[in-house]
C-alpha cells in the first residue's frame, strides 16, 4: 500500500472519473446484480459490502464511512484499487470514532493485504475538521457517492444497482450477513449490535411513503444536476 498522499490520490481518483464514459455503482438493496466483467471506460464503485456483488472485477473505488462496513470483504480487498473514507471511521453508534483514525485504517488494511491507496475526506461528523478542505454532509455511505461525485461537477451518466429503487436488501446480503461470525477483529458484541441495526432498518423501511419522498428529494433536488440512472 502506497504512502499517503491525500490530496494526490484523491485528485488520481477525481481524473480516473472524469475520464471514464460512465460511472457504476453499486449498492446492498434488491436490485443490486452481480458484476462479472468490466466494460472498458467504466468507472466502477462499491459501497460497503456492496464489494461482494463485484469480487470477479478489479472494483476501482471502495467507499466506506463506517469500520463495519469492512465486515466480511476482508479476503476481497485486495481486488480494490482505492477507498475513500473520512478521517475517522464510524462505530456502531455512527458516531465518528476517535479510535478508528486515518492511521488505524491504514495498518487495517496493510493487515488485509490492501494494496491500493485510500483517500481520507472529511465529513460532517469529523471531530478535527480543517477548514482548508471541503466537508462532506452526508446520511450515510451512499449519499456519499453521489455528493462526492456532485461536488467534483461529474456529469456524465451513473448508473446505480441496488440504490434508491426498493426499501429492502438484496437476499445475498442479508445471506452474506447472517452467515458473518465473530472472528479477529469482529468481536461477538460488535457483530450482535451490527446485526440487529441491520434488523432495526429493515423494519424502519417499511414506511414507502417516506422513502419515496426522500428519493425525490435525492434525485430531483439536492443531486439534481447528476444524470442518475436507477435499475
Amino acid at each position: 500500500m502506497s504512502k499517503i498522499d491525500t490530496q494526490n490520490i484523491l485528485s488520481k481518483i477525481n481524473n480516473e472519473i472524469m475520464s471514464s464514459k460512465s460511472v457504476i455503482v453499486v449498492g446492498k438493496g434488491r436490485t443490486a446484480i452481480h458484476m462479472n466483467k468490466k466494460e472498458n471506460d467504466v468507472f466502477y464503485i462499491a459501497i460497503k459490502q456492496s464489494l461482494i456483488f463485484m469480487k470477479e472485477i478489479l472494483v476501482d473505488l471502495l467507499i466506506i464511512t463506517d469500520f463495519s462496513g469492512f465486515y466480511g470483504i476482508e479476503d476481497h480487498l485486495e481486488n480494490v484499487k482505492y477507498i475513500i473514507c473520512p478521517y475517522y471511521l464510524h462505530d456502531h453508534s455512527h458516531k465518528a470514532n476517535s479510535k478508528y483514525d486515518w492511521n488505524f485504517t491504514l495498518q487495517f488494511l496493510k493487515k488485509h493485504k490492501f494494496k491500493g491507496e485510500v483517500g481520507f475526506i472529511q465529513i460532517h461528523t469529523d471531530l478535527n475538521p480543517n477548514s482548508k478542505y471541503h466537508t462532506y454532509n452526508v446520511r450515510n455511505s451512499g449519499d456519499l457517492v453521489f455528493n462526492y461525485l456532485n461536488h467534483n461537477k461529474y456529469r456524465k451518466n451513473i448508473i446505480t444497482f441496488g440504490i434508491g429503487i426498493d426499501t429492502s436488501y438484496h437476499p445475498f446480503y442479508l445471506e452474506f450477513i447472517g452467515k458473518l461470525n465473530p472472528d479477529g477483529h469482529i468481536q461477538k458484541k460488535w457483530l450482535t449490535t451490527y446485526k440487529e441495526n441491520i434488523a432495526n432498518e429493515i423494519g424502519q423501511m417499511n414506511d414507502k411513503e417516506k422513502y419515496e419522498k426522500n428519493k425525490i428529494n435525492v434525485t430531483q433536488q439536492k443531486y439534481k444536476l447528476l444524470n442518475i440512472i436507477f435499475f
